[in-house]
């Protein structure tokens, strides 16, 4: 096997079972933390890496119809089987270990906010459309309550976990990680409009068409950017914040026209959450730099 077939190999895996987007809560508190200030140790991180990782693997388990459409079967090392509901379980059993010092009061939050988070995908007992309904069906809906998750869980978790009341960075940094996840999911949306027609699906770009989406994308990216870079002017957010918006809004924008030009847009759209990623790394080892220069 060569170099180049073992890294696609690799790749292949790592975003088919979306090794990427557990990593992501560790990258996005690590940033928005550089103006909270919260005490965080690697226990955190850990949990809330364990925790995204079984509940997206969990919808993975729930998704099998439609990635049976979306994602080739060579990489999917998770599926509807015995094996994956192991791993799900290991993985909470593991972040509600480590959220134990935290206190009873935090575990019982955790606990709500997973189960809230199954039923993003978990089909309900109430019919919709002649079937069991499920959040991630219902238009306009699916993408507003992920977006709480990872905009309004991501920030007010840490703080209840150390015990701080939130301030105004943290509500920028909740409204910013909101604007960063709708932009991603309605991304997402566009690229899995095939297999969501073909599944029944109603989403946004299915409902607005594929046009509409993408302006939408654009307002969405453009307000993103500008609130970004208004909180690091007024002294609310850090310098990283400002690298971020000048760097994202060009960098951004060409990406999605490149991403739209794509006939297959699988592998683009993982690679935009490296892309962000590597950015909010840059952002960090920015305000790194300047903090401790000063």
């Amino acid at each position: 096997m060569n170099i180049r077939a073992l890294s696609l190999g690799t790749a292949g895996y790592f975003f088919t079972n979306r090794f990427h987007i557990a990593l992501m809560p560790v990258f996005l508190t690590y940033f928005w933390n550089q103006a909270l200030r919260l005490p965080l140790g690697f226990d955190y991180y850990l949990m809330i890496v364990l925790t995204t990782a079984g509940g997206y693997i969990y919808n993975i388990y729930t998704d099998a119809e439609e990635d049976d459409v979306n994602y080739s079967s060579r990489y999917r090392l998770f599926g509807r089987n015995r094996h994956t509901k192991a791993v799900v379980a290991a993985c909470f059993f593991g972040g509600f270990l480590l959220s134990l010092h935290a206190g009873w009061i935090f575990v019982l939050y955790g606990g709500a906010v997973h189960f809230l988070g199954s039923l993003y995908s978990r089909p309900l007992p109430f019919n919709w459309r002649g079937r069991p309904l499920r959040i991630k069906e219902v238009p306009f809906v699916k993408n507003l309550y992920a977006g709480l998750f990872w905009s309004v869980a991501l920030v007010l978790t840490p703080h209840l976990y150390v015990g701080v009341r939130p301030g105004e960075a943290a509500l920028q940094a909740i409204v910013l990680s909101f604007a960063l996840n709708y932009f991603v999911e309605l991304m997402w949306d566009v690229r899995d409009m095939p297999g969501d027609a073909r599944a029944g699906f109603r989403t946004v770009p299915l409902l607005i068409g594929e046009r509409a989406a993408y302006w939408l994308l654009r307002m969405v990216h453009l307000l993103t950017c500008a609130l970004m870079y208004y909180g690091a002017a007024s002294g609310v957010l850090t310098p990283g914040c400002m690298l971020f918006a000048v760097v994202h809004l060009p960098v951004g924008l060409l990406f999605l026209e490149w991403y739209r030009r794509q006939p297959e847009k699988d592998w683009a759209s993982h690679l935009y959450i490296m892309y962000g990623g590597g950015l909010l790394a840059a952002g960090m080892v920015w305000t790194h730099s300047l903090t401790t220069g000063s």
